[in-house]
C-alpha cells in the first residue's frame, strides 16, 4: 500500500505539447502537415517567379538576337545593303565632330573625312566643334580649313548643339573625332535617304586590325553589325553607334547633357515616325579598346 502511495504521489512527467495537441480535436502533426505543404508550395512560386526572371534576361539578351537573326534570312535585303551603292540624289550635307584634346587623332580623321567630301557632287560642309580643349585641336582643325567653333567646356552634348543650331545641309553627319572614314563611307551612308521613310542611318564602326588587346572588341562590332542589318531587313534599327551616322536635319534633337547622345539622336528619327536604316558598306575605323 505504501509502494502504491509513492506511485500516485510521485509527479509524472509532463506531456509533450504535441502529444496532447495530438490527443485534442486538431492533431499538430496534421496542422504541421499542412504548413510544410503551404512553405512548398510558396518556395516553388518563389522559385518559378525567379526562373521566369532568369528566361525574361535570357530572352533580351540572346532570345531577341537570335530571333531576328534568323527572321532576317526570309526577308529581302535593303538596296543599299548591296556594295557600291550611291544616292540617286546628293542632297547638302553637314559633317559635325565634336572634340575634346584630340590633337593626336584630329589631322588623320580629318584627312579621311575631307577625301570624302572632296568627292561630294553637292554641298558638304566640315564643322569641328572645339570643346574647350587644352590641346592644338582647334589650331589643327583650322590649320585644314574646316568650320571650326571655338566654345568653353561644356560637353559632347552642348557641343553638338551648338554645331547643329549653326550649320546648313539636308542630312547632318555626326562622327567621333578619332575613327577614319573608309574609302566610300559618305556616299554609302546617304544612299538610304533615298527612301523617304528613312529618318537615320547607321555606319559600322570596326575596330583597327593588329592593335594589341582588340579581339573581342573586334567579335562584339561584328555581332552588332548582324544583328543591325537583320534589324535592318525586317524592320528597322533600334539605334546607331555615335561613331558614324546621320540624320535629316529636321529630325535633329536637342541633346540633353545626361542622355546617351548617339542614342538619343538616331531614336529620334524613330520618334518621328521614320526608320534607321544600316549601311555595312559606310565604315568608321577606330582603335580597339584595349584589355
Amino acid at each position: 500500500r505504501a509502494a502504491a502511495l509513492s506511485r500516485r504521489s510521485a509527479p509524472r512527467p509532463r506531456q509533450s505539447l504535441l502529444l496532447r495537441a495530438h490527443r485534442a480535436d486538431e492533431p499538430v502533426p496534421q496542422a504541421g502537415l499542412r504548413l510544410a505543404q503551404t512553405l512548398r508550395q510558396t518556395f516553388r512560386m518563389i522559385a518559378g517567379l525567379a526562373w521566369a526572371l532568369v528566361a525574361l534576361i535570357a530572352i533580351t539578351f540572346a532570345g531577341y538576337p537570335l530571333a531576328a537573326l534568323a527572321l532576317s534570312r526570309f526577308a529581302p535585303a535593303r538596296p543599299w545593303h548591296h556594295a557600291g551603292t550611291a544616292p540617286a540624289h546628293a542632297p547638302d550635307i553637314a559633317v559635325l565632330i565634336c572634340a575634346y584634346n584630340e590633337a593626336a587623332h584630329l589631322g588623320a580623321k580629318l584627312e579621311s573625312v575631307l577625301a570624302e567630301t572632296a568627292r561630294w557632287p553637292a554641298d558638304a560642309a566640315v564643322w569641328v566643334a572645339d570643346d574647350g580643349s587644352s590641346d592644338a585641336t582647334a589650331a589643327i582643325a583650322e590649320g585644314f580649313g574646316v568650320h571650326v567653333l571655338r566654345l568653353p567646356r561644356g560637353g559632347k552634348a552642348a557641343a553638338l548643339n551648338a554645331l547643329s543650331a549653326r550649320v546648313k545641309g539636308d542630312i547632318l553627319v555626326l562622327s567621333d573625332a578619332d575613327p577614319l572614314l573608309a574609302p566610300g563611307s559618305l556616299n554609302a551612308l546617304i544612299a538610304p535617304f533615298d527612301d523617304p521613310s528613312v529618318g537615320a542611318v547607321a555606319g559600322e564602326v570596326e575596330s583597327a586590325k593588329g592593335a594589341g588587346g582588340g579581339r573581342f572588341d573586334r567579335l562584339y562590332r561584328a555581332y552588332e553589325s548582324g544583328l543591325r542589318e537583320a534589324e535592318d531587313r525586317l524592320f528597322g534599327c533600334v539605334s546607331a553607334d555615335g561613331g558614324l551616322l546621320a540624320i535629316r536635319r529636321e529630325l535633329m534633337p536637342h541633346v540633353p547633357p545626361d542622355g546617351t547622345d548617339d542614342f538619343h539622336i538616331s531614336t529620334a528619327a524613330v520618334a518621328a515616325g521614320k526608320r534607321i536604316a544600316f549601311v555595312r558598306h559606310a565604315v568608321a575605323i577606330e582603335q580597339p579598346i584595349a584589355g
